[in-house]
């Protein structure tokens, strides 16, 4: 009984190191995830700020728009976030122009 356990055992075992062996390609390498945005440049974004104001006819709105440039997309999203808590709306988030 001892013996038949003993080689079940050992055939599994074998079985298991096999296919998890086949299952890894000959030669594998990871993926490259291509070309890293460089950090620094010049980035833009825009914002849109709601102008409030009284007329004759009553509450007007008026927008304006306006861009938002750093040369790090850190500072540049820095400025957004400026905006954004001082009542404005994110347009375009930053993006590298150049």
């Amino acid at each position: 009984m001892k013996t038949i356990v003993r080689s079940l055992f050992t055939a599994l075992l074998a079985s298991a190191l096999v296919s998890t062996g086949s299952a890894a390609p000959i030669n594998w390498q990871p993926a490259d995830p291509g070309p890293r945005e460089p950090d620094f440049g010049y980035f833009e974004g825009r914002v849109r700020q709601i102008n409030p104001h009284m007329g004759p006819g009553g509450m007007y709105y008026t927008f304006s728009y306006h861009t938002v440039s750093g040369t790090t997309m850190a500072y540049c999203q820095q400025q957004l976030t400026i905006w954004v808590q001082n009542g404005g709306s994110v347009v375009e988030d930053c993006v590298r122009v150049y």
